[in-house]
């Protein structure tokens, strides 16, 4: 990489970093153009010249989280391509998906905050990126609990994809909630300090609910 390409990614990463903080504290409206310049140090032209538009800026923001986390759901799921499901594996990989749910929450919180954002709003932005990116993954996922149904690991008979949306909105809402300081929460995990512990145990409340 020449000198030249590493202050152009350097410029980059600025501005992406600093909307990335921007979006997640204001919202997408709230922010103009003018303002991711002036707080990450670039020029209002380099903006356009890397993402187009404001726009373009978030998009992009949002496709590269979404990339990652689906990369991260697919690497899970393709570690036991090709072998024979079995109860245990089924409760590794419900494991491993939780602790990627987390690990959202706590790798990239600005992050949660944006999405949050865009599904009270309908995903006005993220839709289309969502059902490019998330929704082959997504179907990749519900057919491993389709093949737990059929070989009766877990019962049949509910909906795999309300239950694995659920999963997915009770954890994050329930962590958002406690970084509120919520007082009915007193007491209960600390986190992220009792990660672990909170893993095991949405691992085993989830699992207690569709085991056969």
């Amino acid at each position: 990489m020449t000198e030249e390409q590493k202050v152009e990614q350097t410029a980059r990463l600025d501005i992406l970093n600093t909307a990335r903080s921007l979006f997640a504290k204001k919202g997408f409206e709230a922010i103009s153009v003018r303002e991711i310049a002036k707080e990450s140090g670039q020029n209002i032209s380099m903006i356009s010249y890397y993402f187009g538009s404001k726009e373009g800026l978030y998009k992009e923001i949002i496709g590269g989280h979404m990339q990652m986390v689906g990369g991260e759901i697919r690497k899970l799921f393709q570690t036991n391509s090709g072998k024979e499901l079995t109860a245990k594996m089924f409760r590794s990989d419900l494991k491993s998906l939780v602790t990627i749910i987390v690990g959202m929450k706590y790798g990239n919180p600005e992050m949660i905050s944006i999405m949050q954002r865009e599904k009270v709003n309908g995903l006005p932005f993220a839709r289309e990126l969502h059902e490019k990116t998330v929704g082959p993954i997504a179907e990749q996922v519900i057919a491993i609990f389709k093949e737990a149904q059929k070989k009766k690991i877990i019962r049949s008979g509910f909906d795999v994809g309300a239950f694995l949306g659920i999963l997915f909105e009770s954890i994050i809402g329930y962590m958002t909630s406690q970084d509120c300081g919520l007082s009915v929460l007193k007491g209960s995990y600390e986190l992220p300090k009792d990660k672990e512990k909170f893993i095991e145990f949405l691992t085993d409340l989830f699992l207690q609910g569709i085991r056969k």
